[in-house]
């Protein structure tokens, strides 16, 4: 009556550093990963807080090449605006 099931969460993720591009290799995933279930809005905000973490606007440029057409618009310039506070902050640290 009651399956034994055993449950796998894989989620695959590198940063090839050459690039600094962020790579989803989803498609060579070897289990049912449930993290496919996140939204175009959840990973665009990753993007943002990857962006926000390394200090490296190249992330946001990314997501917003990437999800300018999927997300709303307000996604899009709040990523602009931290986009504009990261380059500011390092202006200042080059200032120092």
């Amino acid at each position: 009556m009651y399956n034994n099931y055993q449950l796998q969460l894989v989620y695959y993720n590198t940063i090839d550093m050459s690039n600094n591009i962020l790579m989803q290799n989803y498609h060579q995933l070897p289990t049912i990963d449930f993290s496919l279930n996140d939204t175009p809005q959840d990973h665009f905000m990753y993007l943002i807080d990857l962006a926000i973490e390394y200090g490296d606007i190249n992330y946001i440029n990314d997501a917003i090449n990437q999800y300018s057409n999927i997300v709303n618009s307000s996604y899009i310039d709040t990523a602009k605006n931290i986009m504009m506070q990261i380059i500011e902050e390092q202006l200042q640290e080059i200032s120092v």
